[in-house]
């Protein structure tokens, strides 16, 4: 017997990445717009997380925060989301709308949280 070929769907999932792609250079140009401040409030706060754990761990300083840190963590932050999405979208229907409903509120509430507390440190 054959092994199948492997063949890689990206699906949905491309939809994300260009989003996420489109959502960060919108907030590189608009200089931190609230809309882009809310929607990348999560991908801010998991890159500054890890920028500040690699200069306490190698006792470095990151340059071009943006660049090295903010652009991955948004890419993975959005892939990941749409990954989930994908993954749930195949469930049976009414587990599908509940997971669904659950997983879009908590995001919601994620984004929320990230937004008031960027908000209350940028003094907006």
């Amino acid at each position: 017997m054959l092994p199948k070929k492997f063949k890689i769907q990206f699906g949905i999932i491309r939809y994300f990445f260009s989003a996420a792609i489109l959502c960060f250079a919108a907030y590189l140009y608009t200089e931190g717009h609230v809309f882009f401040l809310i929607l990348l409030g999560p991908p801010i706060h998991l890159a500054s997380f890890t920028v500040s754990a690699l200069e306490n761990l190698l006792q470095i300083q990151i340059a071009n925060l943006d660049l090295a840190a903010l652009l991955p963590a948004t890419l993975i932050y959005f892939c990941f989301t749409g990954f989930l999405i994908k993954q749930l979208l195949q469930e049976r229907p009414m587990r599908r709308y509940l997971t669904l409903t659950g997983l879009i509120g908590f995001l919601g509430y994620l984004h929320l949280l990230a937004w008031q507390n960027l908000s209350s440190y940028l003094g907006r």
